[in-house]
């Protein structure tokens, strides 16, 4: 629905898309098969994601180094909202943060707003290859620290793959996901 939803509005703000991608695997941040767009115009991204328990979109903004969005969507039945900053100083180096409120509670939506979730993340691109290392809080839970390893792999000009693998600290296991992308 959401990825419908996107494709409308990009038909009708001047707007083009720009990707798709399907995801599947563990990750810090998702689990199971999902699937995204992504769409631009000169100066703005809109970014639309759904996977099994959750939907999400972002709208941001370029400056240079740096990506400015306001992100929301509804997370286990949940709705949330929170800013993503995307931070590249370097073209090896980037920094990711993202933070996130609930309107209730993850499973239990209300009207009280509750601390989401806190990602933060640190990557190193070397060429194909990146390692990483990503701290991830969610609501109480003991922080979890992840970090990883992937390689990208073009097929041609518009394909591409990421093959990636996170290491849980906290559960003691491997967290393998893979994507294959489609840019027009």
């Amino acid at each position: 629905m959401a990825l419908c939803t996107g494709e409308i509005f990009a038909q009708t703000a001047d707007y083009r898309i720009s990707s798709v991608t399907l995801s599947s695997g563990r990750s810090a941040l998702s689990d199971g098969i999902g699937g995204s767009l992504t769409v631009t115009n000169n100066t703005e991204t809109l970014y639309f994601q759904v996977a099994a328990n959750y939907v999400q979109a972002m709208y941001g903004t370029d400056y240079g180094c740096c990506f400015v969005s306001a992100s929301g969507g509804f997370y286990d039945n949940t709705p949330w909202l929170g800013p993503y900053v995307f931070i590249q100083p370097l073209k090896y180096v980037t920094f990711t943060t993202w933070w996130g409120v609930f309107a209730g509670t993850g499973g239990h939506p209300g009207w009280r707003p509750n601390f989401s979730f806190a990602y933060n993340s640190l990557s190193l691109n070397i060429g194909p290859a990146y390692i990483a290392y990503t701290v991830l809080h969610y609501q109480k839970d003991v922080p979890n620290n992840l970090p990883g390893f992937g390689f990208k792999l073009n097929f041609g000009t518009k394909i591409s793959s990421v093959i990636g693998c996170d290491y849980s600290l906290r559960d003691k296991g491997p967290l393998f996901s893979s994507s294959l992308t489609y840019s027009f």
